[in-house]
């Protein structure tokens, strides 16, 4: 007789097996949790999409107290070193101490920047500063085309306020007004510098070119003071254009730059020598730049005859791109170069004439008081 089988039909062991059985997973200790971290982090280091993030904490009420606070206190030390920089100008016989005009201290030597308004070169004027001293100044001179003017006062011993760049600061930057309108202490404004070469024309008045826009309070209590950053530079001369219809609810002020540029000639001539080339320019359209290969520059539309222009070879139809190596952005980048620029100084232009690359070299002139004729070239 033959034995059955093991584990056939219609016969039991007494135990049954699986059908199909999962190995069980081992307990990690807390050791081995760290090490599989620690390992998971260095695999997803060099891929951003497996970083870990980590939460940033915000921040609350009382950190938004101490943040203002800083700045509160930077706003009044500024006040406390350029306060003392800013004077009231009044001039007898024309009230100009009763409509606010201020002004700011230059330099050691006693020269105060302030706007033209009604000011006459020759004339006497009364300065009071924030601490109620008062003293005569004299009137050295006044540019009616930049709208600056220049005061001298004796005994020089008013500190002059630090000279900034207005021109090269970012917009967003904070900035204070600083007026001295009646000579009885310092009114204050405080904003941000919103954007820079503002331009505005004014009916009957010359226009106002590069100005710096500020949401700082602009008016006849700071007009003709200091704008200055948060380090107590001066970024600008703070003029009053309240009357023109673009400047509602905004402020302006002339670049420290232009300001430092004038008056040095007001100081040193008595009246401003700009350098002359002696061309009529302006901007390229889109298909202009395009013709040229170029992203920026200027078209030369005349060149007046006798002049520096005329003597290094320009010609109308030009397209002038770098100035002294440097690209020119348009036609108000070349004017401020200009602005800038001495009489005597040699430049160098580079650009297109008729699809061929030119350079060429003059020695600028000073800017005439009648202007040449054109050159019909």
């Amino acid at each position: 007789m033959t034995a059955p089988m093991c584990g056939s039909a219609g016969q039991s062991t007494g135990r049954r097996r699986p059908l199909l059985r999962y190995p069980s997973a081992p307990t990690r200790s807390p050791a081995g949790r760290r090490l599989l971290v620690g390992l998971f982090a260095a695999f997803a280091a060099p891929f951003p999409i497996f970083a870990l993030q980590r939460s940033t904490p915000q921040r609350g009420p009382a950190d938004t107290r101490d943040i203002s606070r800083g700045i509160q206190s930077q706003i009044v030390r500024v006040v406390r070193q350029a306060g003392p920089c800013v004077v009231s100008i009044s001039v007898p016989g024309h009230g100009l101490g009763e409509s606010g005009l201020s002004g700011v201290v230059i330099d050691r030597q006693g020269h105060i920047a302030t706007i033209a308004e009604s000011l006459r070169a020759g004339r006497s004027v009364n300065i009071s500063t924030a601490e109620g001293r008062q003293m005569p100044a004299s009137i050295l001179g006044v540019d009616r085309r930049f709208h600056l003017a220049v005061l001298k006062v004796e005994p020089s011993d008013l500190p002059p306020v630090v000279m900034g760049d207005g021109r090269s600061m970012a917009a967003g930057t904070w900035v204070v007004a600083i007026g001295n309108p009646l000579g009885g202490g310092n009114t204050v404004t405080v904003g941000t510098l919103s954007a820079r070469d503002r331009d505005i024309w004014q009916p009957g008045e010359q226009e106002l070119e590069y100005l710096l826009q500020t949401d700082a309070a602009i008016n006849a209590e700071n007009n003709g003071g200091a704008v200055v950053d948060l380090h107590g530079r001066l970024a600008g001369i703070a003029i009053d254009v309240g009357r023109a219809r673009e400047a509602q609810g905004i402020g302006f002020a002339i670049p420290s730059e232009l300001v430092r540029r004038v008056c040095s000639d007001l100081i040193s001539h008595g009246r401003f020598r700009g350098a002359w080339y002696g061309i009529l320019y302006r901007d390229l359209a889109a298909a202009e730049l395009a013709r040229a290969r170029t992203r920026g520059g200027m078209m030369v539309e005349r060149v007046h005859r006798g002049t520096p222009a005329r003597s290094s070879g320009i010609l109308a139809g030009d397209v002038i791109t770098r100035f002294d190596g440097q690209p020119l952005r348009g036609r108000g980048d070349f004017r401020w170069r200009m602005i800038m620029a001495h009489p005597g100084e040699r430049i160098k232009l580079e650009g297109v004439r008729r699809g061929r690359r030119i350079t060429l070299t003059a020695t600028l002139g000073t800017m005439p008081e009648v202007m040449p004729k054109w050159d019909k070239r």
